[in-house]
């Protein structure tokens, strides 16, 4: 049933490539930078998530808001007892980097492919975010699940526009 569903779906879209649909530029963030500066990074532009690129900018990971919430308080974790000295004194732990914090294994897609490629990527892996790559592997934009959505919606009434025109002419 569900390939039935996806071939229904790559014959409907099969002309809208991800490159259609992506934002771009996109923010992004270095391995080796704090995890605060992605926190940052995210609160400022009021994103979600940030594909952490190499200097070649090819993509070798993503840093989402969850990420940051859920393991870098964990690796900032203190114990109640030692309250009193750290008032008294700065801490010199050392801040967790993006690289300690970040989703290693990533699901992109090239810009040329299809957007009938992210419905299963989205749906079957529960992605929010899709890093899109260039022809030679580097970063080219994101997919969000909107953008999807905004995608599908402009094609299925681009669609539906040239039906009732051909109707009606």
């Amino acid at each position: 049933m569900r390939d039935t569903q996806m071939l229904a779906y790559a014959r409907l879209f099969r002309d809208l490539a991800c490159a259609d649909i992506m934002s771009s530029p996109v923010l992004t963030v270095v391995a080796s930078a704090p995890a605060t500066s992605a926190r940052d990074l995210l609160k400022r532009h009021d994103v979600k998530a940030l594909p952490v690129i190499d200097d070649a900018d090819r993509v070798i990971g993503i840093v989402t808001r969850s990420d940051l919430m859920d393991k870098y308080s964990a690796a900032t974790a203190f114990d109640v007892s030692s309250i009193s000295p750290r008032w008294l004194k700065r801490s010199t732990a050392p801040l967790p980097l993006v690289r300690s914090l970040m989703s290693h294994h990533v699901r992109t897609v090239e810009a040329t492919a299809s957007i009938a490629d992210l419905v299963p990527i989205f749906a079957a892996w529960g992605h929010h975010h899709i890093p899109v790559l260039n022809a030679d592997k580097k970063l080219a934009g994101m997919i969000t699940q909107s953008d999807l959505l905004a995608g599908l919606y402009r094609q299925a009434y681009a669609d539906q526009t040239r039906a009732s025109e051909t109707a009606t002419g």
